[in-house]
């Protein structure tokens, strides 16, 4: 009888996983998507997205008459206003779904996020998504750190490493604020975490004292030839230690990037960031920082591929 009655009081909801910034499942930064989510409250949102240690995007109707569709993100521990990658992840699943009629050779939807409402473009080829693009917010430039001492301990750096860059670490946000770090070498971006463990409550204090939710740091040393700079990002004050790939704060860098004209820029300056390599999750990032009207627009897109679907019992 017991068992019976738990199980009616039981509630199910479809889920399918798909991993971001990557060829292959399993590769890239995975997301879970719940596409019909009306009805499940925020608590059993954060309850889910706990249970399955999982970045998660539950889909809902819109309240906004520009959108698709609106969408809430969870961390396993917080819900967040922004992330770049289950954005994407979302977009591609509602397509996958068949929520989203497909038209080569871009097909757009709208997003409502907490930040706003966003441009999703799905490039379609054969019937098929080659890769999935989002339009963010305009950049955000706060104040550039200026004593980077507590910040290379915490790290785990040696304080030269950072300064030898000529570049200053600074936040920048395209919804989600992000402390940009610059790194002289690919050695030292790699070696984090490695031998000595971040100091977290050392990093935490620092990024609520300057108004960040996570530290990206970035080397222009790669592993691949493709690619513009080498990354890594941690942020646990939002329960994630470290990110396989993050489309918020890649956008950011990108802007930081041609704001300080650390690299050759165009009217339409395009770069290529690599992340994930050191926790077996290599992800390519593709950025395009547009000039040519009012302010910086940024787009940040890569591919995706479904790797998990199933049910979800809460």
């Amino acid at each position: 009888m017991v068992c019976q009655r738990r199980v009616c009081l039981l509630h199910k909801v479809r889920f399918v996983q798909v991993d971001v910034f990557s060829d292959s499942p399993f590769g890239g930064n995975p997301v879970v998507v719940v596409p019909q989510a009306e009805g499940i409250s925020e608590e059993q949102m954060q309850t889910i997205a706990q249970g399955l240690f999982a970045e998660t995007a539950f889909v809902l109707p819109p309240t906004d008459p520009r959108a698709d569709v609106r969408v809430q993100f969870f961390t396993p521990t917080t819900r967040v206003p922004f992330s770049g990658h289950p954005t994407l992840g979302t977009a591609y699943v509602l397509a996958d779904e068949g929520e989203v009629e497909l038209e080569e050779p871009v097909t757009r939807i709208h997003e409502e996020l907490e930040i706003g409402v966003l441009p999703i473009d799905l490039h379609v080829e054969r019937g098929e998504i080659t890769k999935v693009v989002m339009t963010g917010k305009s950049p955000s430039f706060h104040a550039a750190l200026e004593e980077i001492s507590e910040l290379a301990e915490a790290l785990t750096l040696d304080e030269e490493e950072i300064t030898a860059t000529g570049l200053p670490p600074q936040v920048v946000s395209t919804g989600l604020p992000a402390l940009m770090v610059p790194v002289r070498s690919l050695a030292a971006v790699q070696g984090i975490r490695c031998d000595v463990p971040l100091d977290t409550p050392r990093l935490n204090a620092l990024c609520e004292r300057v108004g960040a939710q996570a530290v990206m740091v970035f080397t222009f040393e790669t592993l691949e030839r493709s690619s513009t700079v080498h990354v890594r990002l941690f942020a646990p004050l939002l329960g994630v230690e470290e990110d396989p790939a993050t489309g918020s704060a890649s956008g950011a860098l990108g802007a930081y990037l041609v704001q300080h004209r650390a690299i050759p820029t165009q009217p339409i300056t395009r770069l290529c960031t690599e992340q994930g390599y050191e926790i077996g999750r290599p992800c390519t990032v593709h950025v395009e920082v547009d000039t040519r009207g009012e302010g910086l627009e940024i787009r940040v897109g890569g591919q995706v591929v479904k790797s998990v679907e199933g049910y979800i019992y809460y």
